[in-house]
C-alpha cells in the first residue's frame, strides 16, 4: 500500500494545465515498433504487431488526448476486420521494424515512415528499388542476416531513399550497431592491411566493429 500510495503523485491534476501537457510530452521516448503485414491461409493480408501500445496511452483521457501518438497504417488493415486496423505511432521518432516481410507491402504507407528497420540477406540493387515509396525516409537500420561484411562492398552504389549518414548496419549475431559509413571505413582499413599483408580476408571482421548495441523492439 505504501508503495502504490509513493508512485502516485496525487497533486497532478492540480498543477496548471501547460505543465502537465509538458510533463506527457516528455514520457514520448523513441520506439522500435514492430509492425507487420501478415497473409492468412486465403492471401487475405491483415495488420499485427508484437509492440504493446505505449504506457501514456493507458494513463487517462487527457494523455490520449494530447496526441502524443496517433493511430497509424489504417491502410493496411484487412477491411473484414481481420488483425489489427490499427498500431499507435509517433512517426516523428519511432522506428518502424518489419523484419524480412518485403518492403513494398508497405508502400500504401510508405511515405508515412521517416524511421524503417528491417532484416535482410544481401542481393545486389534490389533493397532501394523496394523502397521506391518511401519518399521521406530520414533513417534506414539494416540487420545483415548474413553478416556486415556481405553489405561492405555494394551497399553505397543502391540508390536508397535517405543519406548514407543515415544508414545503420547491425550485426544479426549480438546486436552490435555502427553508421555504414564508418563500417565501410574500418572494413576498407582492414582490407588494405591484408592486401599488403597477403593475408586471406578476416572471418572475423565484425570484431573490428565497437560493441554498441541496437536499441531493442517493444
Amino acid at each position: 500500500m505504501i508503495c502504490d500510495e509513493m508512485s502516485t503523485f496525487h497533486p497532478f491534476p492540480r498543477l496548471p494545465f501547460e505543465l502537465r501537457a509538458q510533463i506527457w510530452e516528455e514520457t514520448v521516448k523513441p520506439r522500435v515498433v514492430r509492425v507487420e503485414v501478415a497473409i492468412d491461409h486465403l492471401d487475405n493480408s491483415y495488420l499485427k504487431t508484437s509492440t504493446p501500445a505505449p504506457a501514456p496511452l493507458h494513463a487517462c483521457r487527457e494523455a490520449r488526448n494530447a496526441r502524443l501518438y496517433q493511430k497509424s497504417f489504417t491502410e493496411l488493415a484487412n477491411p473484414n476486420g481481420a488483425g489489427q486496423q490499427y498500431v499507435w505511432l509517433n512517426l516523428n521518432i519511432d522506428v518502424i521494424s518489419i523484419g524480412r516481410i518485403p518492403a513494398w507491402y508497405y508502400s500504401p504507407v510508405g511515405n508515412l515512415i521517416q524511421r524503417l528497420k528491417f532484416e535482410r540477406v544481401y542481393v545486389p540493387f534490389t533493397q532501394g528499388y523496394n523502397l521506391r515509396r518511401f519518399d521521406n525516409l530520414k533513417e534506414l537500420h539494416i540487420v545483415a542476416v548474413e553478416g556486415m561484411w556481405r553489405w561492405y562492398c555494394d551497399w553505397e552504389r543502391i540508390h536508397w531513399r535517405c543519406g548514407h549518414e543515415n544508414i545503420w548496419m547491425i550485426d544479426p549475431d549480438d546486436g552490435r550497431t555502427i553508421r555504414a559509413v564508418e563500417m565501410s571505413k574500418i572494413f576498407d582499413a582492414d582490407e588494405n592491411c591484408r592486401r599488403k599483408s597477403q593475408r586471406e580476408p578476416n572471418p572475423y571482421a565484425k570484431e573490428l566493429i565497437p560493441f554498441v548495441p541496437s536499441q531493442a523492439e517493444g
